[in-house]
């Protein structure tokens, strides 16, 4: 338990930073604050302007380990921290979610429903993903997949710092928050962070070995999943419904509880089409808002 970092910052902050997992690289390990400036992807992200006093900062996987959860956690195990993390992302108010990482992005993109916004002018080649709701057609909240702070250590200013920025300066924008601007072209030096002393390194190694040795330990005593998977989440994701609706001779492929289901899900489409391209009309017109005055 003393290795379990709490989400960090209001949870009626309006933009949320989702990030990827805690680990040992930090000054004390066993201090449970998630905004930890020790830690050089958590000091990155605050120097960048996004601070607990006014965002939410939380991890997907939140127990310091040295591995990707996301892809090393048995699946019982995954399942209990993106239970918490579903639950923090169900009870915070922030209408912005920061996502950094490409490993949680792609792994949200599996399980969420989302829509690509892309947005022009000044902020060519940034998009804003629309996340709905999965049995309703309601808009949850706008979310904007960057980085993670590692890659920028090596990144090229002029390049990804830039792609970096006009991300976090939309999200801050949407959020109605301040934050430095062209703070990766401009300010970000990988130097100007402290890294750890030599008796920190020491024991933040002791402390690997030992994670990885508790999740072997936990990973042989798991016991293998049907085939089924348990991250199956729907037998047709709802993106897809739309497009069997146009070739109904594809359902007879589909056993008859799915296609009973497909039926329903079909009308249900029907019923809320109409109410999603008013709301979507409105989304839009929101984020034109936001943005358009930087052009």
């Amino acid at each position: 338990m003393e290795f379990l970092i709490p989400p960090d910052g209001p949870f009626d902050a309006p933009l949320a930073c989702h990030l990827h997992n805690p680990n040992f690289s930090v000054e004390d390990p066993y201090c449970n604050r998630g905004a930890d400036p020790s830690n050089l992807s958590v000091h990155q992200i605050m120097s960048a302007g996004f601070t607990p006093d006014k965002v939410l900062i939380f991890d997907h996987t939140f127990r310091r380990d040295p591995v990707d959860g996301i892809t090393a956690y048995p699946p019982d195990v995954l399942q209990v921290h993106e239970s918490f993390t579903s639950e923090t992302r169900s009870h915070m108010a922030a209408f912005v979610e920061v996502v950094w990482g490409a490993p949680v992005r792609e792994r949200m993109k599996n399980t969420h429903r989302f829509e690509e916004f892309q947005l022009w002018g000044r902020y060519h080649g940034v998009s804003i993903f629309l996340e709905w709701e999965m049995d309703v057609s309601r808009l949850k909240r706008f979310v904007v997949f960057v980085a993670h702070p590692e890659a920028m250590i090596y990144g090229e200013p002029g390049t990804l710092g830039k792609k970096q920025d006009l991300h976090l300066e939309v999200a801050a924008r949407l959020a109605q928050i301040h934050v430095r601007e062209n703070f990766y072209e401009r300010f970000y030096r990988p130097a100007d962070h402290k890294f750890l002393s030599g008796s920190s390194r020491a024991r933040r190694n002791a402390l690997n070995e030992e994670a990885i040795a508790q999740l072997e330990s936990v990973a042989e005593g798991s016991a293998p999943k049907s085939a089924n998977g348990r991250q199956k989440r729907n037998t047709v994701p709802y993106l897809e419904r739309k497009r069997l609706r146009q070739y109904p001779g594809i359902l007879a492929y589909f056993d008859k509880e799915v296609e009973e289901g497909l039926a329903e899900l079909d009308e249900e489409i029907l019923s809320t089409e109409c109410t999603l391209e008013e709301q979507k009309a409105s989304t839009i017109s929101h984020i034109c808002s936001a943005v358009c005055t930087a052009n």
